[in-house]
């Protein structure tokens, strides 16, 4: 679907086109979108031309069911954000260093609502958190002579 118009053939089948919400983003980037009914449907995203457009989970969105149990989201429903503003001037970023150290005689913690990560002077790491998703576009390595799950 390169052009808007291609979308006059859907307008005629209203079943194939309805209102979702955004419930999450599966590792492959796919996208889980729950339908007016409770049902949950599996979707790709149309790209966005726009950067900032792409959805995230709770957003509302246009869906275009295929019939098999799949879909394509056509784009979010809501109101136009912003265009995002740089938080510093693009000549004084650039002057920036590179890489940013911070280091201290003991832990580094750094926190925001209920989510904290922890830097601890004996090099333990903790992570403690609501929900803690990673993405990658490789490998995701754990190397340990011991990992314990649960």
């Amino acid at each position: 679907m390169s052009n808007p118009f291609d979308l006059a053939p859907l307008i005629g089948q209203p079943q194939a086109l309805c209102r979702g919400e955004v419930t999450e983003v599966d590792d492959e980037g796919r996208l889980r979108v729950r339908l007016p009914g409770g049902d949950l449907l599996r979707c790709e995203l149309l790209q966005p031309d726009a950067p900032g457009a792409a959805c995230s989970g709770g957003d509302a969105v246009l869906v275009w069911q295929d019939g098999a149990g799949g879909g394509i989201v056509l784009g979010r429903i809501g109101r136009q954000l912003a265009q995002a503003q740089p938080v510093a001037d693009p000549k004084a970023f650039a002057d920036r260093p590179e890489t940013l150290v911070l280091e201290a005689r003991g832990d580094i913690v750094l926190r925001n609502g209920q989510s904290r990560l922890r830097l601890g002077a004996d090099g333990d790491v903790e992570i403690v958190c609501a929900s803690f998703a990673t993405r990658s576009r490789r490998l995701l390595r754990l190397l340990a002579p011991m990992i314990k799950m649960n």
